[in-house]
């Protein structure tokens, strides 16, 4: 700050042709007349750099923006090596939200330096509580090649998964989550609610990873608790495209949780090796759903008993041994998650609902007809009101577990305490999470509110007459996991105060702003990985400074 002897001579004249030029960078973008853009924005660069100085943020934020146009210029992926792959898939946000954030970006940080400098704005009008953060560069999906063997006497599943990632800088560690291990947590048996799931008396579940190999051959690993660390003998990993193949065990708890089983069938969600989105291990908790996974991509060969059949979106019988073993195969894109059902003897009943399938999997007294009718209620409002849901099956799966209802990526599971009391709220929520956990993901670990009280909000919204308010005073909504004692406490906060939220963001936007702020953001988002202050960025576009502020403030209480 002490290179700016003379900014408190800065006048509004100044600041307004940086906003100006900037705005017209993203004009120049969305025309497709990037050259232009390009010229502008290095004269935003330049006014800048003598305005603030080469080491203040706006600078430095306007060089990368300047990089990247370049490279949208010339036709360069700013992500890392060209894939070899032609079936993943790029997320294609980065550089094209980063355009549509400019003006933002560039509105905080005058706004920001002018009131830390010269105290000629009033705190009241700043744009956000928070600096917005600038957009991560586009990246490339994970990409899984996972061969499995399911014994249900053992109710094992021994595997293979080749894992093809992009490393960005050079590491000595590949950092990897093993969910499953939440199973095998006996910090987890004091819950109430986890004594009523495990009440069979059955074991736990666990993984356990035998082999890592890259380039063909054995490399040292370490496994504790939920996290696996892969490293390279006094070698680091190079940024770039990368391939790691992991072999493991799995096996299944037995119990009436959301990954589990009975004697008919076994559900299970985040049980494969999968990279980790921040390199930290997830804290054990009894309450939420501490997953976080990028958006990937899963080709699926598994083996399953031939009195066995196996439920994966896309997946299709490829091969049957009659009497011994059958084998699925295919490829799911895109999905946070690979879900599995195993079963035998459970009914199927299936509904078209535009280009897709849901199927209902359903035992004794399953409801089938209230229960598909329910369902394509939901996908439909969300496809009308949100944006298209891009695969083509929607699996719903009725089960025991002690939890109304979980999400996996296009496999939801409903219980039959919710079929019998609250059906159309819960398919209705679950189904919701096609969009706010599966196409747009979110940190469901610190920031559950941006899901779940999103979807609580439009399910009020959709399902009752209730008329959406502004509420003062909301609290708890910054808590992790962790700071919860029980499921109580966390649906009050993340669910219900989420919930008022999203009520008061949509009292202040009206009907329509609102309407079309949640449609843009899935738009921009899709199958990426949103953090909270990408979403509070993004939120300034739609509401003004002093709203904002007043808003973001209730997430930091």
């Amino acid at each position: 700050m002490e290179w700016v002897k003379g900014v408190s001579s800065i006048n509004w004249d100044t600041i307004q042709k940086l906003s100006d030029l900037d705005q017209k960078v993203a004009d120049l973008h969305r025309q497709g007349r990037c050259a232009e853009a390009v010229e502008i924005a290095q004269q935003a660069l330049n006014l800048a750099s003598r305005t603030f100085g080469p080491d203040h943020r706006y600078t430095q934020t306007a060089q990368k923006n300047l990089l990247l146009l370049h490279k949208v210029k010339t036709g360069q992926s700013p992500g890392g090596q060209a894939l070899k792959k032609k079936t993943r898939k790029k997320n294609n946000f980065r550089v094209s939200a980063l355009i549509k954030l400019l003006p933002v970006i560039l509105c905080l940080s005058i706004i920001s330096t002018l009131g830390l400098i010269t105290g000629m704005v009033d705190k009241s009008e700043t744009a956000a509580a928070v600096p917005a953060e600038l957009p991560r560069e586009e990246k490339n999906l994970p990409y899984y090649i996972v061969q499995a063997d399911f014994y249900p006497q053992s109710r094992v599943i021994e595997g293979k998964e080749e894992v093809t990632f992009e490393h960005f800088d050079p590491g000595e560690e590949v950092v990897f989550n093993l969910y499953l291990n939440n199973y095998n947590d006996r910090s987890l048996q004091s819950s109430e609610m986890r004594k009523y799931a495990r009440a069979r008396g059955r074991e736990p579940g666990y993984i356990n990873v035998q082999n890592v190999y890259y380039q063909g051959k054995q490399i040292p690993y370490e496994q504790t608790g939920k996290i696996l660390k892969v490293k390279l003998n006094e070698l680091l990993f190079s940024p770039g495209e990368q391939t790691l193949t992991i072999d493991f065990k799995a096996k299944m708890p037995f119990g009436a949780d959301r990954v589990g089983g009975n004697e008919k069938g076994m559900w299970l969600g985040n049980w494969l090796p999968t990279i980790s989105v921040d390199g930290k291990e997830s804290v054990s908790t009894d309450v939420g759903d501490p997953f976080v996974n990028f958006s990937s991509t899963y080709e699926v060969s598994f083996s399953v008993p031939y009195d066995y059949n196996l439920v994966i979106s896309n997946t299709n019988l490829a091969e049957d041994k009659h009497g011994k073993r059958k084998t699925y195969r295919g490829q799911l894109e895109q999905v946070r998650d690979l879900p599995v059902f195993l079963n035998r003897d459970y009914n199927l009943k299936t509904i078209q609902s535009g280009k897709t399938a849901i199927n209902y999997y359903y035992d004794n007294d399953g409801k089938p007809t209230e229960v598909l009718a329910a369902a394509n209620e939901a996908l439909e409002y969300f496809r009308k009101n949100v944006g298209e849901y891009p695969w083509k099956q929607l699996n719903v799966v009725q089960n025991d577990m002690y939890l109304s209802g979980m999400e996996y990526s296009t496999l939801i599971l409903i219980s039959n305490q919710a079929i019998k009391n609250n059906l159309k709220k819960t398919l209705f929520h679950e189904i919701g999470h096609q969009w706010f956990y599966n196409i747009i993901g979110s940190d469901q670990y610190n920031a559950p509110y941006m899901d779940e009280g999103l979807i609580e909000f439009i399910g009020m919204k959709a399902l009752t007459d209730k008329t959406p308010q502004s509420w003062s005073h909301l609290t708890g909504l910054n808590k992790s996991l962790e700071e919860f004692d029980s499921w109580e406490q966390y649906r009050t906060i993340h669910y219900r105060q989420g919930q008022k939220w999203f009520e008061c963001l949509y009292s202040l936007m009206g009907q329509e702003r609102f309407d079309r702020f949640i449609q843009d953001y899935y738009k921009n988002f899709k199958y990426d990985y949103v953090t909270p202050g990408e979403f509070e960025a993004f939120l300034i576009n739609y509401i003004n400074n002093r709203s904002t502020q007043e808003l973001l403030s209730y997430l930091e209480n």
